[in-house]
């Protein structure tokens, strides 16, 4: 709920001006369990992360196991955890923007990213909105796939926003 009211606030604010907005919603997909344990620890580096801070998150992080329940019966196999993030721990949002405290911003005026957990939307406005868009997403995309984040294209939308 807050992520839509974000967007609606930039958006009334911004006040379209007669040739519109563009927005589009994306999905990050299952962006939680992607999380690079390496990538992190480099970003917080990047980010000036206390080193003590960091060596604990990446002792926290790192000889994660799991095993599989399945009615009454566990698997005998155990399973490390290469990447990803804790979810329903504490920190396992906070570690997540972190990482992703990289998403490409917009150079283009008129143009804004507003980001939620796994969810970001680009909106852009004005003469060449589609152009703006259009660049922010070739960007986002990139910056996913070299952070091995996927996108969600089922739970993506495009959304155009005018006067009339």
């Amino acid at each position: 709920a807050n992520f839509c009211r974000e967007v609606c606030r930039v958006w009334v604010e911004n006040n379209p001006v007669q040739h519109g907005a563009r927005v589009v919603l994306m999905d990050l997909d299952r962006a939680f369990d992607r999380v690079d344990h390496k990538t992190l620890t480099q970003t917080m580096k990047e980010e000036q992360v206390n080193p003590a801070w960091r060596k604990l998150i990446q002792d926290y992080l790192s000889n994660r196991t799991y095993q599989v329940r399945l009615g009454g019966t566990i698997t005998p196999t155990i399973c490390h955890i290469q990447a990803g993030v804790p979810q329903g721990s504490v920190l396992g949002p906070t570690l997540f923007n972190v990482h992703t405290c990289h998403v490409p911003q917009p150079t283009r005026q008129n143009t804004k990213i507003i980001m939620y957990a796994d969810d970001i939307a680009v909106m852009a406005q004005g003469l060449m909105a589609s152009d703006k868009l259009q660049l922010s997403l070739e960007k986002i995309t990139s910056w996913a796939a070299e952070t091995n984040i996927g996108i969600n294209p089922q739970k993506c939308q495009a959304v155009l926003i005018s006067k009339r």
